[in-house]
């Protein structure tokens, strides 16, 4: 038998092929088998234990090909002849023989009447059956629970108990959670649907609720989705939390913990102490150990079977056990160091890392099947411990943190799709976890989480102190499973390899026989395993375990293998007897290379298994490798030797060097740069053709040879010029001998630019002023970074940065002198003063022993002391040495790229597409040489990195390109060109040019390469804009808006195309530094300090460092790529920075101010100049293919038609252009005029939401797809849109103006319409066209034409109104107001006909209404009670009143239309943006940055209809305003209404004044006699002037200059005064009553005195104007417009004065006056002269004649029409209102 299962083993790992039963067998995958010690199974691998186990694993049953049996005399032989049994094990119940010849004939022996058989053959009480508790130990008698009272059963079931229905609702509870006593007992579903809230079902004791698929009943009959968990462990306790509801739940253990599992269904922990004991605990109940087994670091629960795993890192293996602790089985044990163990159930795998076994192995996630089979890699890691492997069960995809990145890694658990999310704000987690887009992470004290989709800050959940945490979803804990139905008699492992879906096993000590386990369970059963009557022994592999009882003092032995030498060892089937007879090893792990057996016996006699054709012998002799593996950098023979002589060339190695000792890829060859220790690589090396070789032997273009600049490090380039006199500029300097003209800048700049050097002598150190983040030298000569001081390297030419320094720490291998000097510990009395002050020599030097030294002792002067050897370091007891991480704890960074930390020392390697240089610490790139791309005015220089040859394409723009980037895969540089405000591109070659984009004011350009786009800022509209990289196409191009709201003047964008991200600055009134994915979600603000003007944003992605130049800083500034960490290089000669670049090593910058291009290492030291113009270069960039590495390109594949950006997580999405929406089928864009939107008005941007693009199911949390519409220099209070137009109407707070901008234009489409201060709330009629608005002061309501030709007061007697709302089919509008101070007149809702008349109150039972809607076709209304903060609604009758919404805040505002409701709150300083459909209890929300004053949803339905002004103006000359079945006509002020419809000039006769409304006319000497005749009351106001005091004695209005039916005469009427100017008194002094209501009057906002000009007598003067004054407290409140200044000018208040700052052309006080040149005008003022001394002598004629004619009367008449008073016919007087109460 022995020799079929060793041709077992040397066929199945090492050939392709097997022989079994004389038939060939192909078994495929050998090879990958082969890489784990598997053999081929099907199409899988499964482990060498399974062959010839007794069971059918693999397809066909070839593992079971075994042969023929020989039994020894005591075994029993089948009668198939192919098993031998112990005789035990016949008729014991089990079959065991495949042929059942076994249990033939034997006696009948069962279980006993109240007991039920297990299927182990166990029995149990018959009444433990199906309570909940594995008693059988194999979990058999939990299984099937349903199906054996199918019959009695009802749903209802306790712990998996079920209950007759019978037993339902009797008033007994029978479950412990009385689920069988729910409150719908006797129920009926038709009865308010059984009180169940979603599915009822009619049951004979009552109503049964029960849930949709997916959901769970919860005690209150509600549904609710599947609940997850989060299970943590804290030192020495457990908990568990409930993320729905946020309960936690803990209880402690008297262990530390450090691993931890949590079985759903049972409510059980199972958790592993530091020593190795397995625990199950109950909540709230003491803790059951049920294995013992050293080593443990993690533990997963299989929850189909109720089997326990773990990893056992010290035993190099994976375990599956019972729970109840009847005996484990090792599933995995070779080649494997496991940690981090996840189970999935569902498919039968199991997920670990995989830990590496030395220092050039890497760190795996690995994979298999439940029993071990198919055991491959997943992902191989380059962080050396992944945190917090997890697993997201219904995406089925890994996550875990890599430390050394500070990122969540995830991939998907068949190894596709691996991504990478950084900058997330979590540092050093303890444990890691995710669940449904959340990650979960403990620290030190508490356990925080923070959304993978979200920008939202990080929140804290719980305070324990937790070690690790699991989630748990209800999903997991399914029950159907391939096991129930498994006649295994112990364990049962799920398989995903074997057709019947799992596998067999047997614990430890047990073999398995046709699928049963026979022999002694453990050692212990004799004589208790040798242990004492106390302990408890427990089997292990090499023997037994002694287990002490808690609490009980035991042998000092306790725990050690106790081993049975008195008996001989037997080693199950699969296992092979070491020679010694000490040990059973597994039959896979002979002849595998490493020694096994203690005496070596396993790898004995193994030479034969090296029949290959292609097999390589390892020098040894103990191993073969397959010959493919041969060289291929990965030691597998143990001594090396695959690995020895491997000097064949590859892309790597094509140059030996270093006496064969070094191999650098043939790109390196005559590189410039010398990469062998020979220098042999840069020997023989010449330049092209094309170029001019340098003295030195630097090639540079032939197009730099005397051009007058030196090029050549040497100068050698301007050598044999011919010379021109020289001729220098005012900012140049000539060189005193070779007579060059360099610029001022670089004289002494440490730098050697004139031929006699003479620019760099006799410089004299003055002292010098440094910065704020530099220091300033002893010297005062030479500041330098901050961060540079004591830093163990002299950066001051004086030495004075590494003086008073603190002096550093001595290492455990260093002696520290008394001068605090540390020297080597070896030469510490050592007979030589090596320390200065002899401190290391004499006292006790003589003194030899030390005590307990880990490491070394050493002698020194106070006598012998331990040390650590190099590369280690005490801990707290200064005599145990541990290992020092040189990649965290150095002070500046060993290794370029990759460190790896050892035992005692490090090792640096390099990312991909990069070597190790020969120094050890530096990487370089291989492949082409890498060029930097510069910028100098209208050229592109390109500058080789490592030959330094240099090259030029000159002339490609016109003016000076300050950014460009390129395309690799196309070779293709674009640039942004100024001149023709263009993006245009070449080909590297030259032979190919054009423009891509055109009409643009960008001043940045970048390129995906990616997702093939190119995106640009636009500095002057605040945005950020991407279009296709297509440079085929002819036509212009189409672009879309990626960012575009919350951005202040973006100067510099740098793209990260491999994580879908990118970043900018911006230089506005705040500079600051974002970040946001590809496609402006996700974003966030990374920089907003130690900024001044950030400029040539750059990324290094291996450093994963931000770069950025600051001119205004004059620095280079350096951060994390989530803005932490900032440090800022302001060096001597970074005087002002353009742009930054990084590559390799070094930092790269162009200075303006130098004009220079520059390099330093990342510390910032050992500069270099590398470019010297006398123009300025700007940009910078380099081009190598390893920085755009050619990737999978998800936009690819997914079909968008118009754009595809990337996003976050490297995902694509369709965006459409600029006026499009996308379609349903997310790919298509359609035209967005007919889709229904929602307006959000902010001061400063109007942003514009398609409702399409809202998520009714999962919700928003960041600002959804959208317009953004800028309106600089505005402050925006109020905003109404018109559909037909496409124009929001807006009003102004700062400017006083109402003005509208079109939808779809940029902010230079803002048109300004007219002046009107303090609107507060703003609507339009979009039928008509009438702007209607209330201003605060004075608080009244007005009407305007949409030019704003004609305005008037519709309502006036208001105290606190501030939202009015219109119907323009219905002629309806309400408003709100809040009453008088004195609450003399309280808080109401008014509507009215749309002129003003007929108005009722609504409602008063509210407090502070505001935000009013009319809705539903204007039959019912809605409004914000502020007072209440809630959302009310009533119908235009007054019933039928509503609370919509509660919760809302004073400054929340809110919409209504298309039955979905908005409103705002305040969260955390931003608006959020909730949404909900009408009377639905699901909310759901958003997130803005903007402050939101207003919100409205628009329509095209919605703004439907027709009313009586909608067509023609209604034929009214001036104003048309509607009303229920009609219109009403009227007039704009100062003209009277003729005929209904027409608009006439008004004038009043001598002799009498008219009203300030303009509506009639009353005798002067009823002008302030203490009654009212005018209806505005205007007769009675400012009365405190006296007539006498005035110097004109008639008042009538000046005629109009021109026809009132054109439009100009509404902005010049008047020569000296505007004539629609509108006049707002506060009180005046004649009446308390009029105090109260504040009647509005209309006038000319000047003093009485002057306002009324007689048209009999005389005209006032300018200089009478001049003393024009505005009354303040007299009676007139100041409403200063720009009709004051006949719509000339600017309206303003200065000292109570009335002040016009006149547009161009117009002049006067009033800019009532064009202005006029040279003779024409005195000629004019003469003539204006003349003519007024005719007028006043006219005036004082008829005067005196008319006294004359009123004395003879004895003044008891009048004379003419005096006495009559003319009347506006559409003037209506507005009664008193009804007070209705609601």
């Amino acid at each position: 038998m022995g020799w079929i299962i060793f041709k077992w083993l040397l066929l199945g790992i090492y050939t392709n092929c097997l022989i079994l039963s004389d038939r060939d067998v192909n078994i495929v995958g050998g090879d990958r088998c082969r890489l784990f010690w598997q053999t081929p199974c099907g199409d899988g691998c499964a482990p060498v234990s399974w062959l010839c186990d007794g069971d059918d694993d693999c397809p066909g049953g070839v593992d079971e090909h075994c042969g023929y049996a020989r039994c020894d005399e005591k075994k029993i032989q089948c009668n198939d002849g192919t098993f031998c049994l112990d005789k035990k094990n016949v008729c014991d119940g089990k079959t065991d023989c495949a042929d059942g010849s076994d249990e033939i004939n034997c006696p009948n022996t069962t279980c006993l009447g109240m007991q039920w058989p297990c299927r182990n053959q166990k029995c149990i009480p018959m009444i433990a059956k199906c309570n909940g508790v594995d008693e059988c130990g194999d979990n058999s008698d939990e299984e099937f629970c349903e199906a054996e009272h199918k019959e009695t059963c009802s749903e209802y079931k306790c712990s998996n108990k079920c209950l007759s229905e019978n037993k339902i609702c009797d008033g007994i509870s029978d479950c412990v959670d009385g689920i069988d006593e729910p409150e719908s007992c006797g129920k009926k579903c038709w009865d308010n649907g059984g009180g169940c809230s979603m599915l009822c079902e009619e049951t004979i004791w009552g109503a049964h609720c029960f849930c949709p698929a997916g959901m769970i009943l919860q005690a209150d009959k509600n549904c609710t989705e599947g609940t997850n968990y989060l299970v943590t462990a804290g030192q020495q306790s457990l908990g568990i939390l409930d993320l729905n509801s946020k309960k936690y739940t803990s209880m402690a253990v008297h262990k530390e913990v450090v691993a931890v599992a949590y079985d759903l269904a049972k409510a059980a922990f199972y958790w592993v102490d530091v020593e190795g004991s397995i625990f199950w605990s109950l909540a709230k109940n003491s803790s059951i150990p049920i294995y013992r087994d050293k080593g443990v670091t993690s533990i997963a629960i299989d929850w189909f079977t109720g089997l326990i795993y773990w990893t056992n890192l010290l035993e190099e293996r994976i375990c599956a056990g019972m729970s109840n602790g009847n005996g484990f089985a090792t599933i995995l044990e070779k080649n494997i160091r496991p940690e981090q163990l996840l189970l999935l159930p569902a498919k039968s795998c199991m997920f670990w890392v995989n830990q590496r076994d030395n220092i050039h192995s890497k760190v795996h996630i690995e994979t298999a099947g439940m029993d071990g089979s198919g055991r491959k890699v997943i992902v191989v890691l380059d962080s050396l411990k992944p945190i917090g492997l997890t697993l997201d069960y219904p995406t089925e995809t890994l996550y875990w943190f890599n430390e050394d990145y500070e990122s969540v890694e995830s991939i998907n658990v068949d190894g596709t799709g691996r991504f990478s999310v950084s900058n997330l704000d979590i540092t050093k987690p303890q444990g890691f976890s995710v669940s449904e887009g959340w990650f979960y992470w403990s620290e030190a004290n508490k356990i925080l989480r923070i959304s993978h989709h979200l920008r939202r800050p990080k929140e804290v959940l719980v305070d324990p102190a937790v070690a690790f945490i699991l989630t748990i979803t209800n999903q997991q804990q399914k029950s159907s499973h391939q096991c129930q139905k498994a006649e295994c008699s112990h364990i049962c492992l799920l398989s995903p390899l074997k057709t019947k879906g799992y596998k067999c096993a047997c614990p430890q000590g047990m073999y398995l026989v046709s699928g049963k386990c026979e022999g002694n369970r453990s050692m212990c059963t004799i004589n208790n395993g040798g242990c004492s009557e106390r302990d408890t022994c427990i089997q292990h592999t090499n023997g037994v375990y002694c287990l002490c009882p808690d609490g009980e003092d035991c042998s000092p032995d306790t725990w050690e293998v106790q081993q049975d030498y008195g008996t001989t060892l037997q080693c199950d089937r699969t296992f092979f007897l070491c020679d010694d007879g000490s040990e059973c090893v597994s039959m896979e792990y002979k002849c595998d290379g490493d020694r096994d057996c203690p005496d070596g016996s396993d790898e004995i006699g193994c030479s034969e298994v090296c029949d290959e054709p292609d097999a390589f012998h390892c020098s040894d002799g103990t191993k073969c490798i397959q010959g493919e593996l041969r060289c291929d950098g990965i030691e597998q023979c143990p001594d090396g030797s695959d690995e020895i002589g491997c000097s064949q060339e590859s892309d790597i190695c094509g140059f030996w060097c270093d006496d064969n000792q070094r191999c650098i890829p043939s790109d390196w060859i005559c590189d410039g740069s010398e990469d062998c220790t020979d220098k042999t690589d840069e020997f023989n090396c010449g330049c092209s053709s094309d170029d001019f070789i340098c003295n030195d032997g630097q090639c540079i273009s032939l197009a730099f040879r005397c051009d007058s600049k030196y090029d050549c490090k040497d100068h050698s380039d301007e050598h044999n010029c011919p010379k021109q006199k020289p001729l220098c500029k005012p900012d140049e300097v000539m060189c005193p001998v070779s007579k060059e003209c360099i610029i001022k800048e670089w004289w002494c700049d440490d730098d050697v630019d004139c031929e006699d050097g003479m620019d760099e002598q006799n410089c004299k150190l003055s002292k010098v002023k440094c910065s704020e983040f530099q220091w300033t030298c002893g010297d005062y000569s030479q500041c330098i970074p901050d961060f540079w001081q004591c830093d163990g390297q002299r950066d001051c030419k004086d030495g004075s940065d590494e003086v008073k320094c603190q002096p550093r720490l001595c290492t455990s291998s260093e002696f520290q002198c008394a001068t605090l000097m540390c020297i080597n510990m070896s030469l510490v009395c050592n007979g030589k003063d090596d320390c200065t002050d002899s401190s290391d020599e004499g006292g006790d030097c003589d003194v030899q022993d030390c005590k307990d030294c880990m490491h070394v002792c050493y002698k020194t002067p106070h006598g012998p002391k331990c040390g650590c050897e190099i590369g280690f370091k005490f801990m707290a007891d200064f005599n145990t040495c541990i290992d020092i991480d040189e990649c965290k704890e150095l002070p500046t960074r060993p290794c370029s790229q990759i460190c790896l930390n050892m035992n005692g020392t490090y090792s640096c390697s390099c990312h991909s597409g990069f070597l190790l240089h020969h120094d050890g610490y530096s990487c370089k790139v291989t492949g082409a040489e890498p060029v930097l791309l510069v910028t100098v005015h209208h050229d592109i220089l390109l500058y080789g990195l490592h030959s330094a040859k240099k090259d030029i394409v000159p002339e490609v723009a016109k003016s000076a390109i300050v950014s460009m980037d390129y395309d690799w895969k196309e070779k293709v540089i674009f640039w942004v060109d100024t001149y023709s405000e263009s993006i245009k591109w070449m080909k590297l070659n030259q032979q190919e040019k054009g423009t891509l984009i055109k009409e643009i004011q960008s001043d940045c350009v970048a390129v995906d390469w990616v997702g093939r786009n190119i995106y640009w800022t636009d500095g002057v509209s605040s945005c950020i804009l991407a279009a296709k990289l297509n440079m085929a196409l002819n036509g212009p191009q189409e672009y879309t808006i990626v960012v575009d709201t919350d951005i202040d003047q973006p100067h510099s964008l740098v793209l990260q195309p491999l994580n879908g991200l990118m970043y900018w600055a911006e230089i506005g009134s705040e500079p600051q530094i974002e970040r946001a994915g590809m496609d402006g979600t996700n974003r966030k603000l990374l920089i907003k300090s130690r900024l001044g003007w950030p400029t040539s944003l750059t990324i290094d992605p291996l450093g994963r460092k931000l770069l950025w130049a600051d001119g205004q800083l004059h620095c280079i500034g350096v951060a994390n790529l989530d803005g932490t960490n900032i440090k800022l290089f302001q060096l001597t000669h970074t005087r002002r920075p353009f742009a930054v670049a990084l590559f390799e090593d070094e930092i790269f910058w162009s200075d303006m101010e130098l004009r220079t291009v520059q390099k330093v290492d990342r510390l910032g030291k050992n500069r270099t100049v590398l470019l010297k113009r006398n123009v300025q270069p700007h940009g910078l960039k380099v081009m190598h293919e390893i920085l755009q590495p050619q990737v999978y390109n998800p936009c690819e594949e997914m079909g968008c038609k118009h754009f595809c950006l990337l996003g976050p997580g490297l995902k694509g999405s369709c965006q459409c252009g600029p006026g499009m929406l996308l379609a349903d089928d997310g790919l298509t864009c359609l035209k967005s005029e007919d889709q229904p939107f929602l307006l959000m008005i902010s001061p400063t941007v109007l942003l514009q939401v398609y409702l399409k693009h809202l998520q009714p199911d999962t919700g928003l949390k960041a600002l959804p797809e959208h317009l953004a519409y800028h309106l600089i220099n505005n402050q925006v209070a109020s905003a109404d849109y018109v559909w037909k137009d496409k124009l929001v109407y807006f009003s102004d707070s700062e400017e006083g103006i109402v003005g509208n901008v079109m939808l779809g234009s940029n902010s230079s489409s803002v048109q300004r319409i007219f002046q009107v201060n303090d609107i507060i709330s703003l609507t339009v009629d979009w039928l008509s066209g009438n702007l209607y608005w209330i201003t605060r002061i004075p608080n009244v309501i007005e009407v305007a034409s949409v030019n704003g030709a004609y305005r008037l007061v519709l309502i006036d007697n208001l105290y606190h109104s501030n939202s009015l709302s219109l119907h323009p089919p219905d002629g309806i509008m309400c408003f709100s107001e809040w009453g008088s101070e004195d609450q003399k007149v309280g808080p109401r809702i008014e509507c009215s006909q749309m002129d003003g008349q007929k108005r009722k109150v609504l409602w008063k039972k509210c407090r502070l209404p505001t935000s009013l809607l009319l809705a539903e076709s204007g039959t019912r209304l809605y409004w914000i009670d502020l007072g209440h903060n809630v959302i009310d609604s009533v119908l235009l009758d007054g019933s039928e009143f509503r609370e919509i919404q509660v919760g809302l805040e004073a400054q929340s505002v809110f919409a209504y239309g298309e039955d979905i409701l908005f409103w705002t709150t305040i969260h955390d300083g931003y608006t959020r943006m909730w949404y909900s459909m009408m009377g639905q209890k699901k909310q759901l929300w958003f997130e803005v940055q903007q402050k939101i004053v207003g919100l409205k949803v628009y329509s095209r339905q919605q703004q439907q209809g027709y009313n009586f002004c909608s067509e023609k103006n209604g034929g009214c000359d001036h104003l048309c305003l509607a009303y229920p079945g009609g219109r009403s006509c009227r007039c704009s002020m100062g003209y009277l209404l003729i005929n209904g419809s027409k608009c006439e000039a008004m004038e009043c006769p001598p002799e009498t004044w008219q009203c300030q409304d303009q509506l009639s006319c009353i005798l002067n000497k009823q002008v302030c006699d203490g009654k009212k005749h005018c209806a505005d009351g205007s007769d009675e106001m400012e009365c405190f002037l006296t007539w006498e005091q005035s110097a004109l004695t008639t008042h009538v209005l000046p005629r109009p200059s021109v026809s009132p039916s054109t439009q100009e005469h509404s902005t010049t009427t008047s020569k000296w005064l505007p004539v629609t100017a509108t006049y707002y008194p506060e009180s005046h002094s004649i009446s308390s009553s009029s105090r109260e209501k504040s009647s509005t009057a209309l006038s000319h906002e000047v003093s009485l005195k002057y306002a009324n000009v007689s048209t009999v007598t005389e005209k006032v003067s300018t200089s009478q104007m001049v003393n024009f004054s505005v009354t303040q407290g007299a009676g007139r409140s100041s409403s200063c417009t720009a009709q004051m200044c006949n719509m000339r000018g600017r309206c303003s208040i200065v000292n109570g004065m009335v002040t016009c700052k006149c547009h161009e052309g117009y002049t006067g006080r009033f800019c009532e006056e064009e202005e006029m040149q040279g003779v024409s005008v005195l000629l004019i003022l003469g003539l204006l002269a003349l003519v007024l001394l005719v007028v006043v002598g006219t005036i004082i004629f008829k005067k005196k004649r008319a006294a004359k004619r009123r004395a003879r009367a004895n003044l008891q008449q009048t004379t003419g029409r005096g006495n009559q008073t003319f009347r506006n016919e559409a003037f209506v007087e507005v009664p008193e209102m009804s007070q209705t109460t609601n």
